[in-house]
Formats: C-alpha cells, sequence, structure tokens
C-alpha cells in the first residue's frame, strides 16, 4: 500500500503543479479526488509516472469544483473509469459531464472499492463528505477532502471499518486536537487551517503534505509504533 499526493495547494518536490485542491492516488488504481485544474493534474501525473489508463476507480469526497474540477485528466484517456460519490444528488451532477461509459456509483454506505480500501460512507448532512479508508500492514490510514462535517465524524465513520492510525488530507477549520492524540501518522493537507498548531502540538507524528509526497508501508508502520 502507498498514497501520492497528486494535487495540493502546496509541493513536496520539484517538477509539480500546485493548486487549490487536493488529490490522491492510493497504489496504483485508486484515485482520491482530483483537485480543480484537470491540465495541472494531467502534468502532475505525467510528472510522478501516473499512468490514468490504469486507474480502476475514482472516489470523490464530496462536489466542491476543487475536489472533482480535475475529474476530465482522467475521464478523457480513461472512458470506462467508475466514480464513487457519496450521495445521489452528486452522482446525477457528475453522470452529466462524463462519458456515458463512465459507470457513477451513489454509495451512501460504507463500500469496499477493493482490497484494502473501503469508503466511510456519507458523513453529514449539510454537506455530505466521504473519506476513504486505505489498511497499511499496520493499520488504516483516512484520507479526506475538507472534511466539512468535521474530523471527528469522519474518523468515527473510519475506525467503524478499520483500526485507524493515521490521517490525511484537508481537515477544514478543525480545532479539536486532542482527536488526533494516539494516531502515529497525521498530515494535514489543502484546506487545514491550523498546520502550524498542529504540527507544533505533534510534532513527531506530523508529516509536511505536498504535491509529489509518497507515503509507503514504512512510513505509516515506523509512525504508528511510536
Amino acid at each position: 500500500m502507498k498514497i501520492t499526493v497528486l494535487y495540493d495547494n502546496e509541493r513536496a518536490r520539484t517538477g509539480v503543479h500546485t493548486g487549490w485542491g487536493f488529490s490522491a492516488l492510493v497504489g496504483d488504481d485508486v484515485l482520491f479526488d482530483t483537485g480543480d485544474d484537470a491540465a495541472a493534474l494531467g502534468e502532475n501525473m505525467a510528472a510522478l509516472d501516473v499512468t490514468p489508463t490504469d486507474i480502476d476507480t475514482v472516489v470523490l469526497s464530496h462536489g466542491h469544483d476543487d475536489h472533482v474540477g480535475g475529474l476530465p485528466a482522467v475521464v478523457e484517456q480513461n472512458p470506462e473509469v467508475d466514480v464513487v460519490v457519496p450521495t445521489e444528488s452528486l452522482a446525477t451532477t457528475v453522470s452529466q459531464s462524463v462519458p456515458e461509459t463512465v459507470d457513477v456509483i451513489a454509495a451512501g454506505e460504507s463500500t469496499q472499492v477493493r482490497e484494502g480500501v473501503v469508503t466511510t460512507g456519507a458523513v453529514g448532512e449539510e454537506i455530505s463528505e466521504q473519506g476513504l479508508v486505505c489498511r497499511f500492514q499496520r493499520g488504516a490510514v483516512l484520507l479526506t477532502g475538507c472534511a466539512h462535517p468535521g474530523l471527528g465524524s469522519l474518523l468515527d465513520a473510519a475506525r467503524d471499518t478499520a483500526a485507524v492510525v493515521g490521517v490525511m488530507g484537508g481537515f477544514h477549520d478543525f480545532a479539536k486536537l486532542e482527536a488526533l492524540r494516539g494516531l502515529g501518522f497525521v498530515s494535514p493537507c489543502h484546506c487545514t487551517q491550523k498546520k502550524q498548531e498542529i504540527t507544533e502540538r505533534f510534532p513527531d507524528t506530523t508529516v509536511r503534505c505536498g504535491t509529489g509526497l509518497v507515503v509507503g508501508e514504512d512510513d505509516v508502520g515506523a509512525r504508528a509504533e511510536n
């Protein structure tokens, strides 16, 4: 298992674009969110040796442009990819903007995407959002888009599916930092408003996010044991 950040506000290596939004590749075949710019996402995928035709499933956390805007970078090259969204209304919207061959699936409940990768199901009412639970050898890492319903709520939903040892993605205005205590891996990305406070509070377990960051088994395992 590995997670590669393909799109973020910051960069973790040279030669890639930054932009408002988030996208991460799980393994080689599951894409979580797509950032806000298809051209930038496509160039980042090329720079990071990611082939769109290898992607079997795109999981969209929610419907905001900075998470769905880059979808054409995948579907134009891979028109038979599956797209998993948290609500029927978002499924309808996405279906109108992709080729008919793309299967858009509304997964309101927790759904297995492939072995070791499962959605949290839709969380929240005002803005329904889903996270993606990625099982590493020593536990699972939760990927979040913006955590609009609250990071704590998404963590609770993730813990219904696996033992969570880490969390990565956008945390928005999440301020109950005690909820991160006990996690062995924390990577605040994209829209997180309290990145500095999280880093200062948990310096041994926080990893700076950015386009090009790769998180592998050793990264999560070593930190989970601390």
